[in-house]
């Protein structure tokens, strides 16, 4: 702060004290939106000359007197532990110090806090820790998933999918009864797979752990939590547990988990001294917390003046809820929480006979948060079969979702799922709203190139909505090409539209990578892909051009780190559709499936 009169300043720390003396005031003028200076102008990230140069420090920068490296040898297959090792050939290994078992561990029954049974070399670099770990002979017992497949998978899900769904979230009029005397029925399956973070920056951590403290440096996206499961895992006070974040080389959900943290600080109380562990990337995509991989079974029912009369949706998935046991006031242990079945039974549209069911389907993962959580799969269903509904009923797609929106309103959404809080009560005119918008700047009704179509898809992800229009060509071989991404939301009063910007493009950027490329498989309980060669990232030569459009509110700022995902992949899938007159019901999309 600074005091023009006579040129004094002070930070606000200086003058806390002083102001911790002052009355607290009973109602306080804000001001007046007009007036902001700051709020709604273009900021540049504070970190990006860092960035740029080189010097910002990430967990893998961080150096403490005395550290070691650790790497981890881990079951193959997920639940697995191991049963035997010898370490005689890795200890030959020059700079290697040390070898120790590390048991599985939970810390207060949380397994996104967990540290899983393996076997660690500790060594005075990464790279004698990585050869020390190849020398290491290892046996396993590979418990109940040793024979685990996707193809078993998928074969779960369909099996499962014909029945009645194990929870009944929405039951609204009588969908079947109304599907059975419609003038027109329409059926689609959708299946989307597990998928990995792949974050840039692989997982690490770094830990000094002595009898009365602890120390732990790296990237985490929940500091706080990390420190009290720190503290209860080692028995420590939480005043004597430190935690120091720094910057992540991407999250997306994967550094909501601590299980790399913990095991950092495992692995230096066995040793007695500061270890950083790195994980490689193949050690990343073979142990993650994936996405959940999803089969979606829909029925739908039109009636004679082309009105949606019936919707039946039955979701099924690798739960999070149950495989992750991620801590939420939103869930209860054996029942689905909002993480698994959101963006489906949180449904907008206004239907008068609605039925969503829900399914958990046991696989041989361990699932976590992604980027938009159970909306990146749900959405995509939900409004790939709208796109389909249209084209039965000889609709334009947009012309069908406001219809199916209605009115604007405020849907207050009765769900009856123990432990939540309130309803989901989207506003449909901002739904609507938004999907015009992106309609609008796309060009929605004009032509386009012979050989291109375009899709248009949207979601509401808490108090934040958006929508996109996707352009695409598709050529004779099975080629898909995104041309262009247009984005609109509405995320309340923007701060800073540089940040909506980037969050809005690199979210595209991700639907994309979703639709063409990525998927996580299993064969004998092990993750097939293992590095960027076969789990590619979109490179800039098929980037497709992104504009993002902000539609002004007044109404308080509401996120946009996951709300611009989820309906980019289905505005993709639409779009193969309009310019290949083929649907997408199973991604990553397969060039035989459209190879004309």
């Amino acid at each position: 702060m600074a005091h023009p009169p006579t040129g004094r300043r002070a930070g606000y720390g200086d003058l806390a004290e002083a102001a911790s003396r002052l009355p607290v005031p009973e109602s306080v003028a804000l001001k007046d939106p007009s007036d902001f200076k700051l709020v709604g102008t273009r900021v540049s990230g504070v970190d990006i000359p860092a960035i740029a140069t080189g010097a910002a420090r990430y967990g893998l920068d961080v150096r403490v007197p005395g550290m070691l490296y650790a790497v981890v040898a881990r079951c193959p297959v997920h639940g697995g532990r191991l049963d035997s090792f010898d370490a005689s050939e890795a200890m030959r290994v020059p700079g290697v110090r040390d070898v120790v078992e590390v048991e599985p561990l939970v810390i207060a029954g949380l397994l996104y806090g967990a540290v899983r049974s393996g076997v660690a070399v500790i060594a005075e670099n990464t790279w004698a820790a990585m050869q020390g770990r190849e020398a290491l002979a290892v046996t396993w017992d590979e418990g109940r998933y040793r024979d685990e497949s996707s193809e078993g998978i998928r074969a779960r899900f369909r099996d499962r999918a014909g029945q009645s769904g194990e929870t009944v979230l929405r039951d609204e009029g009588d969908a079947p009864a109304a599907a059975a005397s419609a003038a027109m029925r329409i059926e689609a399956e959708y299946e989307l797979p597990a998928l990995a973070h792949v974050c840039m920056e692989p997982v690490n951590f770094t830990a000094d752990v002595r009898e009365d403290r602890a120390v732990v440096w790296g990237p985490t996206q929940t500091p706080r939590f990390l420190r009290a499961v720190l503290a209860s895992g080692l028995r420590l006070p939480r005043e004597s547990v430190e935690v120091h974040p720094t910057l992540s080389g991407g999250g997306f959900g994967r550094r909501l988990a601590f299980d790399y943290g913990i095991e950092a600080a495992v692995i230096s109380k066995l040793v007695g001294a500061p270890v950083m562990v790195v994980w490689t990337r193949e050690d990343d995509v073979r142990h993650d917390y994936y996405r959940t991989p999803s089969y979606h079974r829909m029925h739908a029912g039109l009636d004679e003046g082309r009105r949606v009369v019936s919707w039946h949706h039955h979701v099924l998935s690798a739960s999070l809820a149950r495989n992750s046991e991620l801590p939420s006031p939103d869930q209860e242990p054996d029942h689905p929480g909002l993480y698994d079945v959101q963006g489906a039974a949180d449904l907008p549209y206004d239907i008068e006979n609605v039925l969503i069911e829900y399914t958990p389907i046991d696989v041989g993962l361990q699932m976590g948060s992604w980027r938009s959580v159970s909306h990146s799969f749900n959405v995509f269903a939900v409004n790939c079969f709208v796109d389909e509904l249209a084209a039965a009923a000889g609709l334009d797609p947009l012309e069908l979702q406001l219809r199916l929106l209605g009115e604007p309103r405020t849907a207050e959404i009765d769900l009856p799922l123990p432990g939540r809080r309130g309803r989901p009560r989207p506003e449909v005119g901002l739904l609507r709203r938004v999907l015009e918008l992106a309609a609008d700047r796309a060009g929605w009704s004009t032509p386009l190139p012979a050989g291109r179509g375009r899709g248009i898809a949207c979601c509401y992800y808490k108090k934040t909505y958006a929508a996109h229009v996707a352009e695409v060509s598709v050529d004779p071989e099975g080629n898909v090409r995104v041309h262009r991404i247009v984005a609109a939301l509405d995320c309340g009063r923007v701060v800073n539209p540089s940040g909506v910007e980037a969050q809005a493009e690199g979210a595209a950027m991700d639907g994309v990578a979703t639709v063409l490329n990525w998927e996580v498989t299993l064969e004998g309980g092990r993750v097939r892909q293992s590095n960027f060669h076969d789990y590619p990232l979109l490179t800039i030569a098929r980037a497709p051009e992104v504009e993002v459009h902000v539609a002004p509110s007044d109404r308080p700022p509401s996120g946009v780190g996951e709300p611009p995902y989820p309906s980019v992949a289905p505005a993709i899938a639409n779009a193969i559709f309009a310019a290949a007159g083929v649907r997408v019901r199973r991604l990553p999309v397969r060039r035989d499936d459209l190879r004309g």
